[in-house]
């Protein structure tokens, strides 16, 4: 996607920083800058659409990173947005429901989802496929049509406590567990088959994940990295200073994955590796 300056706005990063969104090209210049003050906005992962609502409103529009308004809704829900646009899934108040609709605002595919708690929703980070997790252990994989393509429970009701879903929609992550114990899923979509294992920590908050294409999945536990591959046998633990609380992000990205995070000392820390553990 070419704007106005002539630079590719699906080769940015998006910055926000207090009321501002920035558009930022890979050569560190600023593409566009949107403001919303006294609102939330949810953005497209390639920068080109946002959701903009209130903190406490009835409405919702979904406007081009440009500044063309598509549509807007009544709704109290929160939007989330799939990487391209093309997938939108509200969420309402309770977190009890997900209504699934695409750019145009039409209803699409299953409609909706329902599930006690919604604990997590996340889309692939290169096409249009979502995943949602709830707090009694259901779990569900959907594709740009709003289909859901693949669902599942966690052993014994656990909470889901994160998922992700690779970019080609064929691997889903699940991460899953108590109060005592965690673990995680790796599940085929295609084939409805998955396998689990173990992770040493107990998270009590969301904590950052990853699976890839060939369904090797990537999950940050708290002072090491675990790596598994596509039987979720695992295959390295990279050690590295313990994280505080709070957010991370795992990015994979031609075999190489760079995580960033918070560290307990308070600084940030930026480690790039390769798949088989190797630190650059």
């Amino acid at each position: 996607t070419i704007n106005a300056d002539n630079q590719k706005i699906s080769e940015s990063f998006l910055v926000p920083m207090a009321d501002k969104l920035f558009l930022i090209g890979t050569g560190g210049s600023v593409i566009r800058k949107v403001d919303y003050t006294d609102t939330l906005i949810e953005v497209s992962g390639n920068g080109n659409y946002y959701i903009q609502y209130g903190k406490v409103g009835s409405k919702i529009e979904l406007y081009g990173i440009n500044g063309e308004r598509y549509w807007q809704k009544n709704s109290m829900e929160k939007p989330f947005l799939s990487y391209n646009g093309k997938l939108i899934l509200l969420l309402n108040g309770d977190q009890s429901g997900i209504r699934i609709f695409d750019a145009n605002g039409n209803t699409i595919g299953a409609g909706q989802i329902s599930g006690r708690l919604c604990t997590s929703i996340e889309f692939s980070e290169k096409n249009d496929f979502g995943a949602c997790g709830f707090i009694d252990g259901s779990y569900h994989f959907i594709n740009q049509n709003g289909a859901i393509i693949n669902s599942g429970n966690s052993p014994a009701g656990n909470a889901v406590k994160g998922i992700r879903i690779s970019s080609n929609g064929k691997f889903g992550f699940v991460h899953y567990g108590n109060t005592v114990k965690d673990s995680v899923r790796i599940v085929d979509i295609e084939d409805n088959s998955y396998e689990d294992s173990a992770i040493e920590s107990v998270h009590t908050v969301k904590t950052t994940m990853n699976i890839s294409d060939e369904g090797y999945g990537a999950i940050f536990d708290n002072d090491k990295v675990l790596l598994y591959d596509d039987d979720c046998d695992l295959q390295f633990k990279l050690n590295v200073p313990k994280k505080r609380p709070g957010f991370s992000t795992l990015a994979l990205e031609n075999g190489i994955y760079a995580l960033g995070y918070t560290k307990n000392t308070g600084e940030s820390q930026l480690i790039v590796f390769r798949k088989n553990g190797k630190i650059f």
